[in-house]
């Protein structure tokens, strides 16, 4: 099994990936790892249906197509222009071809420890594992490879985005209805855990479903994202910002004007600021995931959706410049000053 068990994701990745054969439709592919007998002290669980995982948001704290399109546009911005034609593909057109020019590098993901350890121990036990995602199925290979804790994988490929019904039909057809126990993490994983024998999620909240059963919880506990996000803006480097009030301080304009002005400058660097600190966490998070202390970042670390962080990040530009237009509709030289303090926090 691969080494999971510091902080923050160890470095590395292996030197040549194993050539994986990329042409049948929701194939089970077999991952290749190392056989692992039951353990004396643990009872024998091969007689047990497989025990079915999801990846995005479920075995990983992130989403394979957000961690895809964000190394996509580091890697190659200037293609960005063919999004929007991959996209007439499709949702799982979209995703394979955003596969056939970037993948993730699976040992710098942000995996929840507690449920990868939970499921090699029942793979040490006997059971089967198998990791059933939306994701595309190239990745989802390479993360089987890199876990060596995964049987078979069921997956998205050019045609069928194996998410939510599909998935719900294609593992009922491979296993049988209640022929396995499944592990979801969203309200989208309600039509597989309805026809699973057991169902599981990750998260405090449990989902109910349509007959009556409950999701039991399994995995690490999610933090709530709005800490998260408010950590991840670094309001602490907003002092910086207080330097804008020294002008109004030393020219002795203590009144109402010049101190809505200075909250107003206050205000609008730091929203500013704030965004792109987002944006470069977004873009930077596989960098970081290796860094002995960036690692822990909201983003790198996984708390943090990348979809909400790229959501805040303009909300926040754009705001600013809302603020500078209703109280200046000439900007008076304040979207340039704020343009170079966006460009400051790249560094900070």
């Amino acid at each position: 099994m691969a080494n999971l068990g510091q902080q923050c994701p160890p470095a590395g990745r292996p030197a040549v990936w194993p050539a994986l054969d990329g042409n049948s439709r929701m194939t089970e592919q077999n991952a290749s790892s190392p056989s692992l007998e039951p353990t004396a002290h643990a009872p024998s669980r091969a007689g047990e249906p497989p025990l079915v995982v999801d990846l995005d948001g479920t075995l990983i704290y992130s989403d394979m197509l957000w961690e895809s399109l964000m190394l996509f546009l580091r890697l190659h911005f200037l293609q960005a222009w063919r999004l929007p034609f991959w996209l007439l593909r499709g949702k799982a057109g979209f995703k394979h071809a955003l596969a056939e020019w970037v993948q993730p590098d699976p040992a710098t993901l942000p995996y929840d420890r507690v449920l990868v350890q939970e499921i090699a121990a029942q793979r040490r036990a006997g059971r089967v594992i198998v990791l059933a995602t939306g994701s595309q199925r190239l990745l989802a290979e390479r993360i089987a490879l890199h876990l060596q804790t995964i049987d078979h994988v069921y997956a998205t490929d050019s045609d069928v985005n194996f998410t939510s019904a599909n998935k719900a039909s294609g593992l009922v057809q491979r296993y049988g209805n209640g022929g396995f126990d499944y592990i979801g993490n969203a309200r989208v994983d309600i039509p597989v855990w309805h026809v699973a024998r057991g169902a599981y999620s990750v998260g405090s909240r449990p989902f109910r479903l349509p007959d009556g059963r409950a999701t039991e919880r399994i995995g690490d506990e999610r933090r709530p994202m709005l800490p998260a996000l408010v950590k991840a803006m670094r309001p602490r480097q907003w002092l910086k910002n207080l330097l804008v009030f020294v002008p109004m301080l030393a020219g002795h304009a203590l009144d109402a004007s010049h101190l809505l002005q200075s909250l107003l400058a206050f205000l609008v660097f730091s929203m500013c600021a704030s965004s792109a600190y987002l944006l470069n966490d977004a873009l930077d998070a596989p960098d970081d995931r290796l860094h002995p202390t960036k690692c822990r970042r909201p983003i790198a670390a996984g708390h943090l959706p990348l979809s909400l962080a790229l959501f805040a990040s303009p909300l926040l530009a754009f705001g600013a410049l809302a603020l500078c237009l209703v109280f200046n509709p000439l900007l008076g030289g304040c979207w340039p000053s704020i343009s170079s303090a966006r460009w400051r926090t790249r560094s900070a």
